[in-house]
């Protein structure tokens, strides 16, 4: 975890290293997850897109790992933001005060943000895919999200 100098004058932001193994670049704004591997190297810091669409029952059947602040190349190490205010593609706005969940689904590039499904059916599974607290809805294509991932 990498927690920047702390400053009165911004909000507390964590970060931690990855290693990007999606077959592409990661673009800020796109929520990742971490890779289901038996490397015991490759675990915890292996990610890609969240590439399945969030189910209320299963989740997306992989930890979150993080949202990209700045892109990633193919290949190679970088930095995801796991705690503190963050912009976040979604689909659709999402209003403020409302949970942001992880998703595959619905705009380009995939693995983004949606509002929260409020059902009898949810279970933790679920809950596992919830990124933190919409604070701010910027448009229809991005809102600033309260990250608490770690």
């Amino acid at each position: 975890m990498n927690f920047p100098t702390v400053s009165r004058g911004q909000a507390d932001k964590g970060f931690t290293v990855v290693y990007n193994n999606e077959g592409g670049e990661l673009i800020p704004g796109v929520v990742c997850e971490f890779d289901l591997t038996a490397t015991t190297a490759e675990q915890g810091y292996y990610v890609e897109k969240v590439d399945i669409v969030v189910n209320a029952t299963t989740g997306i059947a992989a930890p979150l790992a993080g949202v990209v602040t700045n892109t990633i190349a193919t290949a190679s190490v970088g930095r995801l933001q796991v705690y503190g205010p963050c912009a976040v593609t979604v689909t659709g706005t999402v209003v403020a005060g409302s949970v942001a969940v992880a998703t595959s689904a619905g705009a380009a590039p995939t693995a983004v943000g949606i509002t929260h499904v409020a059902a009898t059916t949810t279970n933790v599974a679920y809950a596992a895919a919830a990124l933190g607290v919409s604070i701010e809805a910027v448009s229809a294509n991005q809102s600033i999200v309260q990250l608490q991932i770690m």
